[in-house]
């Protein structure tokens, strides 16, 4: 095989990125500021062993019903939407949303539904 092979080493024998042989300066992000007298509002809804639906915010907690599923719980911990099965047998289910401050459930939807889903406002 005939041919040129020279490599960019010896086209360019010195590159020099910093000409004056100055340090450069290395920049460091600087911290996170950081926030102070920050409690966080804790909010957790889950089954416990038994199956009932528990609301745990902050300290407190509550049992909300003695059965249900599909959780969703809001952004501030205030509401709770959860489906409650109707019949033994049958697919009929319920719609049911908790309010954590006044401990009332409203019954919203009754029959063939499937999940309940908390959008944000």
């Amino acid at each position: 095989m005939n041919g040129c092979a020279r490599i960019a080493a010896e086209l360019f024998p010195r590159i020099n990125t910093n000409p004056r042989g100055k340090k450069i300066p290395i920049r460091r992000s600087r911290p996170a500021p950081t926030i102070t007298n920050f409690k966080p509002l804790w909010a957790v809804a889950y089954l416990n062993s038994t199956g009932a639906i528990v609301l745990s915010r902050g300290k407190a907690k509550k049992v909300v019903a003695p059965e249900g599923s599909e959780l969703a719980l809001s952004h501030d911990g205030k509401k709770l939407l959860y489906t409650r099965s109707d019949s033994k047998t049958g697919p009929e289910r319920t719609i049911v949303l908790y309010d954590f401050d006044s401990a009332k459930s409203l019954e919203l939807v009754h029959g063939y539904v499937r999940q309940s889903l908390l959008v944000p406002r």
